[in-house]
């Protein structure tokens, strides 16, 4: 990313795959005292099973019952104190079950005066997959902890013994720095500096200290229909010159960036996730060069929107751009143009040498809000179901806008 895009306005500096250069602190804390101020698993459930009810008459929702509300587990988010780290509770995290299926996730805010519900989605609950992040651990000779992290978004870890973390849904191993300060974890801490809507929701947001999570009846929502859903197939795909077969010049992991770029550009371009395989390859291989995107799925900020617009093997030519200020309202903005566009998180600080962070690419297909709350429904990735992100949950984002030229 740009060298000179710094302070809290930049937060946002590499994503993807991140790394780690000099020296980590590495001594290691225990739980924060201030555990006891947090919400107990007892009210987190309670917030669930409400938020659950609000839901249900949805039909994308309807095999939601209370009663399937299970499975909890809390996350943590890393926090820099003095020389040592520690482990604040961020998030309860409950599967949702029916009949024995798992059929989603609902994440609850662990902080009594931050938005209840940050996420929740369709797919399984990420605690649920530890023990593939297990077998990861043990190919790469490191051990799994019992301790779930989170800082926001759509990434969800559990730490290993050398204070890195398993992507719970990807399967990699990945940095996840700590903050300097729990506020930066907090959805309403405003990351992207004046964001005035962003202000607003602050004072109207319900909390969890008794009102449970927002009334979605009277909310709205809007989506764009047909945006594919899918990540890196890469098994001996498309090639990094050829773009049509052999092996790529890096691993199967071809980053978040590309990735969520190509089921926006696959958009316009009418393919589809049954397409041919080797078709999806050449163009997330085609972004991932375009991309500058490096062998660890790793993307400067300025290469994302530079890649989206030096694309030129499509049907149509794109304009790729960034915009740091007013998350909603470009969202806003590009779906209802039905332009799905790129978003953009960090969920980590800087590192020591402010080289590297942690972060990931999603596609927006669709939004739901109303009073005090904004949802972000994006494709995450992993060809998982859609994520539903509360809006500011993350340590700082930026919209990547994606036009037909």
């Amino acid at each position: 990313m740009d060298r000179k895009f710094i302070t809290r306005r930049n937060a946002v500096k590499r994503i993807g795959a991140a790394s780690i250069t000099g020296t980590f602190l590495a001594s290691i804390g225990t739980v924060s005292a201030q555990e006891t101020e947090y919400v107990t698993e007892k009210r987190a459930r309670w917030i669930a099973k409400n938020a659950i009810k609000q839901l249900n008459p949805r039909s994308e929702f309807d095999d939601w019952q209370p009663q399937g509300v299970t499975s909890p587990q809390l996350y943590y988010g890393k926090v820099q104190r003095g020389s040592s780290i520690e482990y604040e509770p961020r998030a309860w995290i409950f599967a949702i079950e029916n009949r024995g299926d798992d059929v989603g996730y609902i994440t609850i805010d662990a902080d009594q005066l931050v938005t209840p519900v940050l996420a929740y989605g369709r797919s399984k609950a990420p605690h649920k997959r530890v023990g593939r992040a297990k077998k990861v651990g043990s190919a790469n000779d490191v051990t799994v902890t019992d301790r779930y992290l989170y800082h926001g978004g759509v990434q969800f870890g559990v730490e290993t013994t050398d204070q890195r973390m398993i992507d719970l849904r990807k399967g990699k191993i990945l940095p996840l720095p700590a903050v300097n300060s729990t506020d930066v974890l907090k959805p309403t801490h405003n990351p992207n500096g004046r964001d005035a809507d962003r202000t607003k929701e602050r004072e109207i947001t319900p909390q969890g200290s008794g009102d449970g999570p927002p009334d979605w009846s009277g909310g709205t929502d809007d989506s764009i229909s047909g945006v594919p859903n899918w990540k890196s197939y890469d098994d001996g795909g498309a090639s990094s010159t050829e773009y049509g077969s052999g092996d790529d010049a890096w691993d199967e992991w071809d980053g978040c960036s590309p990735i969520a770029g190509s089921m926006a550009i696959g958009y316009h371009e009418g393919i589809d996730e049954w397409d041919d395989a080797d078709e999806r390859e050449a163009l997330i291989d085609r972004l991932h060069d375009d991309m500058k995107t490096d062998s660890d799925g790793i993307t400067d900020f300025n290469d994302i929107d530079n890649g989206i617009s030096n694309y030129a093997e499509g049907t149509y030519s794109y304009n790729g751009n960034n915009n740091h200020w007013l998350i909603k309202g470009n969202i806003e903005d590009a779906v209802a143009n039905n332009n799905p566009p790129m978003l953009n998180m960090t969920n980590g600080p800087y590192s020591k040498d402010k080289q590297w962070l942690n972060g990931h690419s999603v596609t927006v297909v669709g939004y739901r809000k109303g009073s005090g709350y904004f949802y972000h429904k994006v494709h995450n990735g992993y060809n998982t179901s859609p994520d539903r992100i509360s809006n500011g949950n993350w340590t700082d984002a930026f919209v990547t806008r994606i036009t037909k030229a």
